[in-house]
């Protein structure tokens, strides 16, 4: 069921101990998943990108590593269509710097628009993401308080 929409303050991660342990969707790259969710690789192909909508994220993963992810809140927005409020982008530390959230925000927004949702910027690093790639600002919509 969808929550009311209300824009988080602060913004904080949605994943708790028991959703980070529910097994996550994967699929292959040409296998799409429910919704049209896939698991797919970096340019690079170095790493894995997959949404677990069990955790309510979308993770990077070296091998079978979670090291980034990108942290979502469902909300029916009041026209009654479905968003997803992108809350937090972490990366970890030694995987910064190689453009590897810029992949992880991207492919969010790529499964988001598959799965027919709308996207709220709560994270300050999706805002300015969504500002330098404008050719997925048609996706965002602006929440209480922007």
């Amino acid at each position: 069921m969808l929550k009311e929409y209300r824009r988080p303050r602060p913004p904080f991660p949605v994943t708790s101990p028991a959703a980070s342990r529910a097994a996550p969707e994967t699929h292959r790259a040409a296998d799409p998943g429910p919704k049209g969710h896939t698991m797919t690789q970096t340019p690079d192909s170095r790493y894995s990108l997959r949404h677990n909508p069990s955790g309510t994220a979308v993770e990077l993963l070296d091998d079978d590593q979670v090291i980034g992810e990108v942290n979502y809140l469902e909300v029916e927005l009041p026209d009654g269509s479905s968003a997803w409020d992108l809350v937090h982008t972490g990366v970890r530390q030694q995987y910064q710097n190689q453009g590897l959230a810029s992949d992880l925000v991207r492919f969010t927004l790529e499964t988001a628009q598959a799965g027919g949702h709308k996207i709220i910027p709560t994270c300050p690093y999706v805002a300015l993401w969504l500002r330098r790639h404008p050719e997925f600002a048609s996706s965002a919509v602006q929440g209480e308080g922007r």
